[in-house]
């Protein structure tokens, strides 16, 4: 699970990511990020398409550790929503953090160190 600090949780910031910031796609899911503040957070979303509530919950605990595992390597000030598609639910650790790094790349969220 994300520490807190490293959660977005107001519906204002949503919206701002949403409408600001820069999206990218995966077949596993899509993410939105937008670069403004300080500090690193992120929020996943899953619909009910996803799956029961179960699956729903299991593919948020795996794609929240697959991004807390990135945490080190993302710029700060990064703020991003993911939003995951009905094939998430089936995804493997390995697979949801390949996924999680290419969204990051996708929309330069990756520190260049």
């Amino acid at each position: 699970m994300l520490s807190r600090e490293n959660r977005l949780c107001a519906s204002e910031d949503f919206t701002r990511v949403f409408r600001r910031g820069v999206m990218s796609r995966h077949p596993l899911g899509r993410l939105h990020v937008l670069q403004e503040g300080t500090g690193k957070r992120f929020a996943i979303v899953t619909s009910r398409r996803v799956g029961r509530a179960t699956r729903r919950n299991r593919a948020r605990r795996i794609f929240a550790e697959a991004i807390r595992s990135m945490m080190d390597v993302v710029k700060p000030g990064t703020a991003g929503v993911l939003v995951l598609r009905p094939e998430a639910a089936e995804a493997s650790f390995a697979e949801a953090r390949e996924c999680v790094q290419q969204l990051l790349n996708a929309c330069g969220a990756v520190d260049a160190d």
